[in-house]
């Protein structure tokens, strides 16, 4: 049988029960899956939306955490990935004013990054864009921050070396990516897109871009069409960015 709804009543005696029990508690924490750890990590739970840290209790747990996403990160498809970072960067920001729990939230911050970084950087994988969004967001928390060493396989995948042709939807959908994939960089540190590779052809490209979106949406105006043709929906997806990005793009992440 497959349970696809509980009541959230029954959800939050589930919870309470574990809360009160240690030894169930810490059995949970070591089989949970992505799910389980954005439960056990989560700081706006309940009716009321103030239960913090449910299913930590002690410093058992939080070393039961992190053992499991230590085991666990190999098998997680991007998905769960992005569920787990994303998890702890919220942790992160509901800690900062606690100066005992963000010491915490931070050790194992610092352990889930090297985890996934290392893995990545090993298998010079290429990674899913909301994936480097999520690390790259815990990392910027953290002080020092950790340097992402894994981005040189994504970045060569997505490099373009020209314009994609408008038809070419695939290309275009790259294209957007490759751009998509700047701004975050560049939002955690514009070093970091320099150690990359960006410099004057990717201005370049970035300028000729822009220049025929321009010369598109003219276009498009003049014979009274939509400004979102079909041939250029997926390029009108992309923001502008500038030569010295500052704000982070998460469209369609």
């Amino acid at each position: 049988m497959r349970v696809a709804w509980v009541h959230p009543t029954w959800r939050d005696l589930v919870i309470e029960r574990l809360a009160d029990d240690a030894l169930l508690r810490r059995h949970f924490l070591n089989n949970c899956g992505p799910h389980g750890i954005a439960l056990a990590l989560s700081t706006r739970g309940g009716a009321e939306g103030g239960r913090q840290l449910p299913l930590i209790g002690c410093d058992e747990d939080w070393d039961a955490v992190g053992d499991r996403i230590y085991a666990m990160a190999p098998e997680l498809d991007a998905r769960e990935t992005t569920i787990v970072l994303t998890a702890i960067d919220d942790l992160l920001e509901a800690a900062r004013d606690d100066p005992m729990l963000a010491g915490e939230c931070a050790a194992l911050a610092g352990m889930v990054l090297a985890r996934f970084g290392e893995m990545w950087a090993g298998a010079h994988a290429i990674v899913a864009l909301p994936c480097i969004d999520a690390w790259l967001s815990v990392a910027a928390r953290l002080n020092p921050r950790p340097w992402p060493t894994f981005l040189a396989a994504t970045w060569a995948e997505l490099l373009p070396v020209d314009l994609p042709d408008p038809a070419d939807l695939p290309e275009v959908q790259r294209f957007t990516d490759w751009r998509t994939l700047c701004d975050v960089v560049a939002t955690f540190s514009p070093d970091l897109l320099d150690d990359l590779g960006y410099g004057a052809p990717q201005r370049a490209l970035m300028r000729a871009f822009r220049e025929r979106r321009h010369k598109e949406l003219q276009r498009l105006a003049q014979v009274g069409a939509s400004p979102v043709s079909e041939t250029f929906i997926a390029e009108s997806r992309a923001r502008t960015m500038d030569d010295h990005v500052v704000r982070r793009v998460l469209a369609d992440l």
